[in-house]
């Protein structure tokens, strides 16, 4: 006895009487969908992002469960250089102030305390603030990628909201 190639069901005729497969044909195999194509939004600065994938150089997040994507800035503490000058400025007027002829500042010590000051001024204006990636899910925020570099962290925020919206 013959029977359906496509449902197993006994053929009685030329067709099967479950499912109209013809009683010559060979079942029918389930063929995988082929995946989406992934479409990268930004490639830069060891940072990747796609519909799909959000990679930075510690971990890699999917583009699935993030909501929402913003920043934040982190301030740097100018306390260290600003106590560094006000030494530097209280040494040099107490060398100035410390009696008479005899106890008149060396050139070293005076150019030591103004050595503290400009290192305090220096210092200064090497304090940049730190942005980061922010990115928001229904399970919470995740701060993802830092950089003092303002425009790239700019770039990605662009990149992953493209992304999100390519999503749908």
């Amino acid at each position: 006895m013959a029977f359906c190639g496509n449902c197993g069901t006994s053929l009685s005729g030329p067709f099967c009487m479950n499912c109209g497969t013809p009683s010559g044909a060979s079942p029918a195999v389930a063929q995988p969908a082929t995946p989406p194509q992934e479409q990268c939004f930004f490639d830069e600065a060891g940072v990747f992002v796609s519909n799909s994938r959000f990679i930075t150089p510690s971990q890699t997040y999917a583009m699935s469960g993030v909501t929402s994507v913003g920043t934040t800035i982190t301030t740097a503490s100018k306390k260290g250089p600003l106590i560094l000058i006000g030494l530097g400025a209280l040494a040099v007027i107490g060398a100035f102030l410390g009696g008479g002829p005899k106890d008149f500042p060396s050139v070293i010590a005076v150019l030591l305390c103004v050595g503290m000051i400009a290192l305090g001024i220096f210092w200064f204006t090497k304090r940049v603030p730190t942005y980061a990636v922010v990115l928001r899910s229904a399970s919470g925020e995740a701060e993802a990628t830092t950089s003092k570099d303002k425009d790239l962290i700019l770039r990605i925020v662009v990149g992953l909201n493209d992304a999100i919206v390519h999503r749908g």
